[in-house]
């Protein structure tokens, strides 16, 4: 080592100094040039990219369209006017058993649920017969459907339901 080194870094031993420059010389190794580096092997290189097998990727399966959902099927339900007047008999046949029942000072309020719509019959004595039998004097209906379409889902579900 020459003077210069000796004056700046007395303390360093051979070893030590030994050890600095196998270790620089280690580094310097690890960060060689490209020139170096290994490439490709000469048969690689002497294939074209046009030569190398290649994978044609398949068509997706042609989805067959969604069929249009079907319409309901008619069904003979009867017109909400001509339910005004009805027996409780007649009721229980053509839309089955009410959801639910309220009775109020001799009258009754039949309701019917179905998904589209909730129908509310309202059942009162006949003129003249106080504690006779019940009739049908108003209907009524909620969840926004008009009368004819609740009409028609409540007859349907009961359809549905007897028909199993």
């Amino acid at each position: 080592m020459n003077n210069a080194v000796r004056r700046r870094f007395p303390a360093l031993s051979f070893p030590l100094k030994t050890a600095l420059v196998l270790a620089l010389g280690l580094l310097a190794g690890c960060a060689g040039d490209a020139a170096h580096a290994p490439g490709p092997s000469p048969a690689a290189q002497t294939e074209s990219p046009a030569a190398q097998p290649q994978t044609a990727a398949l068509p997706a399966p042609a989805r067959a369209p969604a069929p249009a959902p079907q319409p309901a099927p008619e069904i003979n339900a009867p017109a909400p006017a001509e339910v005004i007047g009805w027996s409780t008999q007649s009721l229980n046949e053509t839309f089955g058993s009410a959801s639910l029942v309220r009775r109020d000072l001799g009258a009754e309020i039949w309701q019917y649920r179905t998904e589209q719509c909730v129908l509310l019959l309202f059942l009162y004595p006949k003129p003249g017969a106080e504690k006779g039998p019940l009739a049908v004097d108003h209907l009524d209906v909620a969840n926004g459907l008009d009368k004819t379409d609740c009409v028609k889902s409540v007859v349907r579900a009961h359809l549905r339901r007897s028909t199993g």
